[in-house]
């Protein structure tokens, strides 16, 4: 046999013949040393050669628990994709480039297993390099016996493998090169360690690959990654998602073509669990696996009795509608919370948190009434005056109708609700507009570059192009921070736009000050106003069609308090979450059902005064006395 024939193609991948390529492997080795050197060869040319024919797993809830690891097609792509990152990072690193390897997974996958035997090999076989392995705590990085922290699982390996490929077979002491969260190669200098997730894990030391194992659960994430990047050019990330927050969500979500290569592994995609494999859109059944159901129905002479419930998945993942035996199977069987199955199950970030609008229910919203807007554009255009802006992003103002002479629909009045910003780009100020007749948004426009006192001159231009024959637009805002000095100025330059003022329950009595009070006794608590919005916005009384808002909801989780907060609360003071939106337009819709609901009767627009005539003539006198009066002091 030729060495240069040996390599992964030859290997069969399934049952018996898998266990027969081994069987021979190992005694055609053992009863001719002369192949050894072969073998030896092969496994260092070829990682999926050396996993499939020498590297055995541990799989505690089989009866024979010691199994050969025979990888799936997937695991085989994400095998590749590793050492050739690795690689690439070692011998020849363009500058700015990144070798990052990103993986959302699914539970069950052997994913772990599969980065562990990639590093394996690499300690086998690449002498002097050094890798790093971090996790949640120290004990699941290494505990004598527990299988289930990372380095024994490298024992576990080391212990299996034919003596010709050992480095120190069972003897795992320091006299050998396995401490406490060290594995050292004598052979070639190559070691793999372990540390725990804290806010100074891997910052000594250099690395060629480091394994951040669940690192979605693991705390001090950002300041690992901050760390890493100056220890290492190639992070391998792997996680389950735990919600729409921390280091992972933020790597995942901020991922781009040339950057961190990320790899999806969810369950559809291993074999054992797609079987049977198909889709529930909310209407009707298609069967992917006509086989398996085929052979379904001769079995037990009836058909498969499909599940028609949702999958917990996030909206519009391609997954979103697919289920088979083994996944209803997986959610009769556990009884499992929405964020259970969403969390090991479905790849969801959104409902593997706390969300506070049900991701199922938000996504059928979603699908009934957002729709892309008719126009879309800079606000200055639609109100064709030069306002104050220094938000360079393009096409921040949206009109789900369509403008006609200039001017929105007449038969009707408008709302006009606001979120303050601090407008110094840290995030956005959002503006809303409601058709009060239709309960349903009509305009949106968000801005992180103008300031709360240049907003309300922005908002009193919005609020004149709102302004029909039928009355005048009412308006709210959240009175919270820059709310403050927002609806001071306002108020001096809008005298004439009723706004929005809260009153105590059975009394008459009103707020001190004009706006939408999310705490405090001078409000209604936040939680109520949330909640009066999920329920209008469920139940169809209040109609968004802005997909922002959608997103933006489902970034909505429940805090340690019990409240309503977007996942990026805590991290607006962020360099990274500059300029990025934290929930401001939602926030918008939610003031602007508040003041809907609580609208006076619409107040008639006053008659433009032609220029010229009398009455005008009048206007001005009394203006310019007015100003006169006040520069000399008089008022």
């Amino acid at each position: 046999m030729k060495g240069k024939r040996l390599g992964p193609h030859v290997i069969p991948r399934s049952g018996r013949m898998h266990t027969a390529w081994r069987y021979y492997a190992y005694t055609r080795c053992r009863a001719e040393p002369r192949l050894q050197p072969v073998f030896k060869a092969a496994c260092r040319r070829s990682s999926l050669f050396y996993i499939n024919t020498f590297v055995w797993i541990k799989e505690p809830r089989a009866l024979a628990s010691t199994i050969p690891f025979a990888t799936w097609d997937f695991q085989d792509e994400l095998i590749t994709m590793l050492v050739k990152k690795l690689r690439e990072s070692a011998n020849d690193p363009e500058p700015g480039k990144v070798y990052d390897v990103l993986t959302e997974k699914s539970r069950d996958m052997g994913v772990t297993w599969t980065h562990l035997a990639v590093l394996d090999w690499c300690w086998r076989f690449w002498a002097g390099t050094q890798f790093l392995c971090i996790s949640e705590k120290e004990d699941k990085v290494d505990r004598i016996g527990d299988q289930s922290a990372l380095l024994p699982k490298l024992d576990f390996i080391e212990e299996r493998v034919p003596a010709f490929l050992q480095v120190r077979g069972t003897r795992h002491d320091q006299y050998h090169g396995r401490r406490h969260l060290v594995v050292y190669n004598p052979q070639n200098g190559a070691a793999i360690t372990g540390e725990s997730a804290n806010a100074d894990a891997g910052r000594s030391g250099r690395y060629l690959g480091v394994l951040r194992d669940e690192e979605a659960a693991a705390p001090f994430g950002t300041e690992i990654t901050n760390a890493l990047n100056a220890t290492t050019r190639c992070q391998m990330r792997v996680s389950t998602p735990r919600g729409a927050s921390g280091s992972f969500y933020e790597a995942r979500r901020h991922a781009e073509p040339g950057g961190i290569e990320v790899v999806t592994l969810h369950w559809s995609r291993h074999p054992l669990f797609a079987r049977g494999l198909y889709e529930w859109d909310g209407k009707d059944i298609r069967v992917l696996d006509g086989a398996w159901h085929a052979a379904y129905t001769r079995k037990f002479g009836r058909p498969y009795p499909f599940r028609r419930q949702p999958t917990f998945s996030d909206p519009g993942a391609p997954w979103e509608h697919l289920r088979s035996p083994w996944f209803d199977a997986e959610v009769e069987r556990s009884k499992e919370t929405v964020k259970g199955i969403s969390q090991e199950r479905q790849i969801s970030y959104l409902g593997s948190g706390s969300p506070f609008f049900n991701p199922v229910r938000l996504g059928e919203t979603r699908r009934k009434y957002a729709r892309t807007p008719p126009w879309r554009g800079e606000l200055p255009a639609l109100l064709g005056r030069d306002l104050p802006d220094a938000d360079v992003r393009a096409e921040r103002c949206a009109c789900w109708f369509d403008v006609i002479g200039g001017k929105p629909p007449q038969k009707t009045t408008y709302s006009v609700a606001c979120d303050i910003g601090t407008g110094t780009g840290v995030s956005d100020s959002a503006v809303s507009v409601g058709d009060d007749r239709l309960k349903t948004k009509v305009f949106e426009f968000y801005s992180n570059g103008i300031l709360p006192e240049q907003l309300a001159e922005v908002v009193k231009a919005i609020c004149e192009f709102f302004t029909t024959p039928e009355g005048v637009p009412f308006h709210a805002w959240d009175a919270g921070g820059p709310g403050q000095p927002y609806g001071t100025r306002f108020c001096q330059v809008a005298p004439t736009i009723p706004v929005y003022w809260h009153h105590q329950a059975g009394s008459q009595k009103r707020a001190r000050l004009p706006g939408v009070q999310f705490a405090g006794m001078a409000g209604r608590p936040k939680l109520e106003l949330f909640t009066s919005f999920r329920s209008a916005l469920f139940g169809g009384w209040f109609i968004t069609p802005s997909t922002t808002s959608y997103e933006q909801a489902a970034e909505y989780v429940f805090s340690d308090r019990g409240l309503p907060e977007h996942v990026a609360a805590a991290r607006t003071d962020a360099p990274e979450g500059r300029g990025e939106q934290h929930g401001d337009v939602l926030v918008s819709d939610v003031v602007l059902h508040e003041a809907m609901q609580n609208r006076p009767q619409p107040r008639p627009a006053k008659p433009e005064v032609p220029v010229g005539c009398l009455a005008w003539r009048k206007q001005q006198a009394a203006a310019a006395a007015q100003a006169e009066a006040a520069w000399c002091g008089w008022n």
